[in-house]
């Protein structure tokens, strides 16, 4: 307890806020959160033992095979989902978004891991998060071009909008990639406004585009960083830094100097 006035602590001491161990057990609130990712809301609580296994096996069993479905592309969204680095709400929508679509009976003659990585691209592109189709189908045992397919599936289907890919929703990941530290990615900002400006970013890759800004603040700092380098960090060739470096080193050295 403390002064909302002040700030003098009046009394202080430890709560103990957990449950009682006089409590029995099945009274007991134990396990994980609740959860969507898993079929069952991950509200199934067991103990370790014989009669526990038997019972799970028992209860898998009597999944019936729109279900197993449902198991199995969840099990692909979280192991997609952890390889893209997604924060808990993103796997949550995305494990939502897998849902709607076995509800909805899109999975039928499909590929289950395609759809579960299309929710997992679709939930990080609606709350702007740095993925590609690459990125996603790197971590999917299905190429980049079913997810493609997919995703475009999802949002006819299910009618998702998602907002257009934009460079500085990848600039940050590139600096942190190349590690190139803050003063880099302040340059690399303002010509990312130049350069939007003037619609270069139009109809390019927006990864592409800000690897090929920072490669260029990079230069200007007198960093040693290649080409190359910053088409590793955003999963494009290095034909296209090369292209598009000539088309950003225009606007920033006809804007003058920061």
């Amino acid at each position: 307890m403390y002064c909302g006035d002040c700030g003098v602590v009046l009394s202080e001491g430890l709560l103990e806020r957990s449950e009682p161990r006089w409590r029995d057990r099945a009274d007991r609130r134990l396990g994980p959160s609740q959860s969507i990712q898993w079929l069952d809301t991950g509200s199934e609580i067991g103990q370790a033992g014989a009669e526990a296994t038997e019972r799970f096996t028992r209860y898998d069993d009597r999944l019936t095979n729109s279900e197993r479905s449902v198991v199995r592309g969840l099990r692909e969204v979280r192991s997609v989902s952890s390889g893209v680095e997604l924060p808990k709400p993103m796997r949550e929508r995305a494990a939502y978004l897998y849902r709607q679509c076995a509800g909805n009976d899109l999975l039928v003659g499909r590929s289950i891991e395609a759809f579960a990585a299309a929710c997992v691209f679709l939930a990080a592109r609606e709350r702007h998060y740095p993925a590609t189709v690459d990125c996603v189908a790197a971590y999917s045992p299905v190429a980049a071009s079913p997810v493609r397919h997919h995703v475009q599936v999802v949002k006819t289907e299910l009618e998702v909008t998602v907002p257009p890919a934009h460079p500085r929703d990848f600039l940050a990941q590139v600096v942190s990639r190349l590690d190139l530290g803050p003063s880099v990615e302040r340059v690399a900002a303002q010509y990312l406004e130049r350069v939007t400006a003037e619609g270069i970013h139009v109809g390019k890759h927006p990864a592409a585009v800000a690897a090929t800004i920072v490669y260029v603040a990079a230069s200007e700092a007198g960093r040693n960083l290649t080409q190359a380098a910053a088409a590793d960090a955003a999963d494009v060739s290095t034909v296209t830094i090369s292209r598009h470096a000539q088309d950003v080193e225009s606007v920033v050295s006809g804007a003058g100097e920061i």
